[in-house]
């Protein structure tokens, strides 16, 4: 008889991973609530968090110079294994093909184009 009073999980109960995943979606209105009373009563935190979001960005910014520094060496040294020979296709015209050597007096000069 008291197995027909229970409540399944299907009528309404829920699991406990689903109201965790709920509760998670208060979380960043309860980390703007807290760091606005932070502010309130520590002015100076205020201070501290524009100096660490500008930190931030700085190594960010830093982080993506590197990057872009890579890629640029990575598209030389292609360039370099290529020796100059580029075959241009334009994308209308597929029939038309322009190969460009380099002349035989200078070999190690680079020729790139954009």
């Amino acid at each position: 008889m008291l197995g027909r009073f229970k409540m399944k999980r299907s009528q309404g109960g829920r699991e406990p991973a689903r109201r965790a995943s709920e509760l998670l979606m208060f979380l960043p209105g309860f980390l703007l609530t807290l760091i606005a009373l932070s502010v309130l009563f520590a002015p100076s935190f205020l201070v501290g968090l524009v100096a660490v979001f500008f930190l931030s960005m700085g190594a960010m910014s830093t982080f993506l110079a590197y990057k872009v520094i890579l890629l640029k060496r990575r598209f030389e040294r292609i360039a370099k294994e290529f020796d100059g020979k580029l075959v241009l296709k334009a994308p209308v015209e597929k029939e038309k093909e322009e190969t460009f050597e380099p002349e035989a007096q200078e070999p190690s000069k680079k020729i790139l184009y954009h």
